[in-house]
């Protein structure tokens, strides 16, 4: 093969590579932005390791029922499936429990009720569950919640929950 297939073969593999990687939409990260590198350190024997990506591979069980919250007539299980900490992402999983068909938007934060300091993030759907990857505040305040928005065609309403720290 002649040096300029060669090229054009490469060049294919690495866009097929760069456009395969996350396929979800409109979930709080960047697209574009590397994905972090496992420091795993590979098991004796050769055993496969768990590749490295956006959520908490750590093989850590963090996962935390945190309760129900009912908000503008939906209810939800609210479940932290991963660690609080202050300047990281926390992972939050919803299943909407009661109410008459899907809100517009849910979005959460960690913080205070206003919202002041933190940053809103509109969950996405997964089968029956909703999930939102949010930031945690640094500094995190001693009586920060976790808030569940529910906008409807009339209003947005929140309520909250106690975070597992």
């Amino acid at each position: 093969m002649s040096l300029n297939v060669h090229s054009v073969v490469l060049s294919f593999v690495v866009a097929t590579a760069a456009l395969v990687g996350c396929d979800r939409d409109d979930h709080g990260h960047p697209h574009d932005a590397p994905k972090p590198q496992s420091t795993a350190t590979p098991a004796v024997g050769g055993g496969a390791q768990p590749m490295a990506d956006d959520h908490d591979n750590t093989g850590s069980s963090t996962q935390h029922k945190l309760g129900d919250v009912t908000v503008a007539g939906y209810t939800f299980a609210v479940t932290q499936t991963s660690a609080i900490t202050p300047g990281k992402e926390a992972d939050i999983t919803l299943v909407q429990t009661a109410g008459t068909g899907e809100p517009k938007a849910v979005r959460i934060w960690i913080g205070n009720e206003s919202g002041e300091g933190s940053v809103k993030v509109r969950t996405h759907k997964h089968g029956s569950k909703m999930e939102a990857h949010v930031e945690v505040p640094d500094p995190l305040a001693a009586d920060a919640k976790l808030w569940v928005e529910v906008e409807t065609a009339d209003a947005k309403q929140a309520s909250s929950v106690a975070i597992k720290r």
